[in-house]
C-alpha cells in the first residue's frame, strides 16, 4: 500500500506524515475486466484513484438503452470525487476496461484528509479543471463536427493521452471495438465501421492485433473543422 500510494500524482506533494494518514484511510481494491465498479444513480461515498489498469466513465439514456463514454482513464487519474462534494447521486457510471487496481477512500476520510491538507484541493481543482475543458471541447464537437470529424478528434485525444511511440507511427495502447469508439462519438457502430474504412484507404489508420495504430496523424486531424 505504501509503494501504490507514493507514486500518486494527487499526493506528490505530501510529507511522510501525511503519506501515513492516506496509507490508513485508502485501501486497495481490484476489479476483473469488464466489472462495473459503481453504477449512474448510485450512492456515492468512495473516491477511486487507479493505480494499474484502464476505466470507462459513461453515461446511459433513461431506458437504457444508449450509452455514451465520457472518458477512459488510466494510471493515476481519479474518480468519483464529484459525489462526495454535492452528496447526490453518481452521475455516471465507471467500469473497468481491463483488470483494475484501485485505492479507495470513504467520503467521510476523505473531506476530513483535505480539512487537515488544504493544499490537495488545488490539485483536484486543477484536474477538475481540465475535465471542464475537455467537456467543453466535447460539447463543441458534437455541435460542429459531424461524425467522421468526431472520430478524428476522438483519435487525436486517445493518440495524446494513450499513445505510444512505434517508429514512426503511435499505438493507441487500449483495445477499442467499434462499438466503444461509437459511444465515444455518440453515434451508431455502423457508421464507425464505414469511418475507420475511410481512415484506412487514405492510409491514416492500420491495426496491430486488437490495437489501432495511427500512421498519419497530420491527416487525421485534416477531417477536423
Amino acid at each position: 500500500m505504501k509503494h501504490r500510494c507514493k507514486k500518486i500524482a494527487l499526493f506528490s506533494h505530501f510529507s511522510k506524515n501525511a503519506m501515513k494518514k492516506v496509507q490508513k484511510i485508502f485501501k486497495v481494491r481490484n476489479y476483473s475486466a469488464g466489472s462495473i465498479i459503481f453504477s449512474q444513480n448510485s450512492k456515492g461515498d468512495y473516491i477511486y484513484i487507479i493505480v494499474s489498469g484502464f476505466v470507462k466513465i459513461f453515461r446511459s439514456s433513461n431506458t437504457g438503452i444508449a450509452l455514451k463514454t465520457l472518458s477512459i482513464l488510466k494510471k493515476n487519474e481519479f474518480f468519483g470525487e464529484m459525489a462526495l462534494f454535492d452528496n447526490a447521486g453518481r452521475s455516471a457510471s465507471a467500469k473497468a476496461i481491463t483488470d483494475v487496481e484501485v485505492v479507495a477512500c470513504s467520503r467521510k476520510d476523505f473531506l476530513e484528509l483535505l480539512s487537515e491538507y488544504p493544499q490537495t484541493c488545488l490539485v483536484i481543482i486543477s484536474m477538475l479543471a481540465s475535465r471542464l475543458r475537455e467537456a467543453d471541447k466535447e460539447i463543441s464537437a458534437l455541435t460542429f463536427q459531424n461524425s467522421l470529424g468526431r472520430l478524428a478528434m476522438i483519435l487525436c485525444d486517445l493518440a495524446s493521452k494513450h499513445g505510444v511511440k512505434k517508429n514512426k507511427d503511435i499505438l493507441i495502447d487500449i483495445e477499442l471495438t467499434h462499438q466503444d469508439l461509437a459511444e465515444m462519438a455518440g453515434t451508431a457502430r455502423e457508421v464507425i465501421t464505414k469511418i475507420i474504412s475511410t481512415f484506412k484507404k487514405a492510409n491514416c489508420i492500420k491495426f496491430d492485433g486488437k490495437k489501432m495504430l495511427i500512421t498519419d496523424i497530420k491527416k487525421i486531424k485534416g477531417w477536423i473543422y
